[in-house]
C-alpha cells in the first residue's frame, strides 16, 4: 500500500466513524426510538368497507399486514399513510382487495418506513374461504380470531406469523421468519431463503414441508402425517413432535436434533453436524459417519426404519424412557 492509499484508507474510516457517532447521537437524541429517524410522518387513516366478501387480497408494496376479527358488522382497516403511501380497499367479485400507491424514494423505504405502522385490517365474520398476500417490504401476521380455507404469502422482506387455523397453507419469504402457533391445518408448506421457523403446537393432518436457506427449524409439539425438512445452512431442531408415517431431515450444514420425538420412518441427512438426541420408538438402525462416532440402541425387529447419515459429526440417538 502506498502513501497515497493509506492517507485514502485513514480518511475513509475517520469519516466512517464520524458517521456511526452522528448517527448514535441522533438515536440517542430520538430516545433511541428508529421512529423519529423517519424523514415522512403518519397519519393513521380509517377505511371502512359496507360490502360482504368471502376472500380477502392485498397486493402491496409496503406495510406491515395484521388481520384481526372486529368487534363491528362492517369492515374497517386502520392504515398510517402520508402523502406519498396511501392504500386503497375495495370490493371485487366477492373478494376484498387492498392495494397501495406508493411514490416513496426506493433507496430511503427503510427510512421512510420506521415510524409506520402499516395496516391493521379488522373483518366482520370469524371465517373466510382465502387469504392472499402479495408484499414486497412488511410483516404479515394472523389472529387466532380468523380463520380461512387457504393461505397463500408472497414475502420479499417481512416475517410471518400464523396464529389462526387453515386447511392449505403455502408460506414463503425472501428475508424473514416463519412463525405458527396453535394451528390446526391439513397442510403446510412453508419457504424461506433467510430465516427461521418456529412451529409450536401445531397439528397437520397431511404433509408439512419445510424449505430454508439460511436459518435454523424448530418444532415444538408438532404432529403432521408426513414431515419434510431441507435446510442449507442451519439447525434442525424436533421436541415432542410425532409423526405417523415419514419423517425427512436435511441439512448440508447443520445439527439434526430430536429430543422425544418420532416417526413410524426417519431419513436424516447432514453434511456437517451432528445427529443426537432422544426417540419414543424402538427402530432398525442405518447410520454411517465419516467423522465422529456412532452410538445407537440395538435394532427393534419389525420396526420402523432409522436411517441417519453425516459426513461430519457425530450421531448419538436414545429412547426416551
Amino acid at each position: 500500500m502506498n502513501k497515497l492509499e493509506k492517507i485514502l484508507t485513514i480518511v475513509a474510516s475517520s469519516l466512517l466513524v464520524v458517521g456511526l457517532v452522528i448517527f448514535i447521537s441522533v438515536l440517542a437524541v430520538n430516545g433511541f426510538n428508529l421512529g423519529g429517524l423517519s424523514t415522512v410522518k403518519y397519519e393513521a387513516i380509517t377505511h371502512e368497507v359496507s360490502e360482504d366478501y368471502a376472500k380477502i387480497q392485498f397486493d402491496i408494496s409496503v406495510g406491515d399486514v395484521t388481520i384481526v376479527k372486529g368487534e363491528e358488522a362492517t369492515t374497517k382497516a386502520i392504515c398510517y399513510e402520508n402523502k406519498r403511501l396511501t392504500y386503497n380497499l375495495n370490493v371485487e367479485e366477492d373478494t376484498l382487495v387492498v392495494t397501495d400507491n406508493n411514490t416513496m424514494r426506493r433507496f430511503w423505504t427503510i427510512f421512510d418506513l420506521w415510524g409506520n405502522k402499516g395496516i391493521t385490517l379488522y373483518v366482520p365474520h370469524n371465517t373466510y374461504t382465502s387469504l392472499l398476500v402479495k408484499n414486497n417490504t412488511g410483516t404479515l401476521n394472523v389472529s387466532s380470531s380468523v380463520t380461512f380455507n387457504t393461505i397463500t404469502a408472497r414475502l420479499e422482506t417481512g416475517s410471518i406469523t400464523l396464529n389462526g387455523d387453515a386447511s392449505v397453507v403455502d408460506l414463503s419469504s425472501e428475508t424473514g421468519s416463519i412463525t405458527l402457533n396453535n394451528v390446526d391445518v391439513d397442510s403446510a408448506r412453508l419457504v424461506t431463503a433467510t430465516g427461521r421457523h418456529v412451529l409450536n403446537n401445531v397439528n397437520v393432518t397431511g404433509n408439512l414441508n419445510i424449505e430454508v436457506d439460511t436459518g435454523t427449524v424448530k418444532l415444538t409439539n408438532v404432529k403432521s402425517d408426513n414431515l419434510t425438512v431441507d435446510s442449507d445452512t442451519g439447525t434442525i431442531t424436533l421436541k415432542d413432535t410425532v409423526v405417523t408415517n415419514t419423517m425427512r431431515l436435511a441439512a448440508s450444514t447443520g445439527s439434526i436434533n430430536f429430543d422425544k420425538s418420532d416417526a413410524h420412518d426417519i431419513y436424516a441427512r447432514t453434511s456437517t453436524g451432528s445427529i443426537k438426541g432422544s426417540l419414543l420408538t424402538g427402530k432398525v438402525f442405518s447410520t454411517k459417519t465419516n467423522t465422529g462416532t456412532i452410538s445407537v440402541p440395538s435394532n427393534t425387529a419389525g420396526a420402523g426404519v432409522c436411517d441417519l447419515r453425516t459426513d461430519t459429526g457425530v450421531i448419538k440417538i436414545t429412547i426416551a424412557a
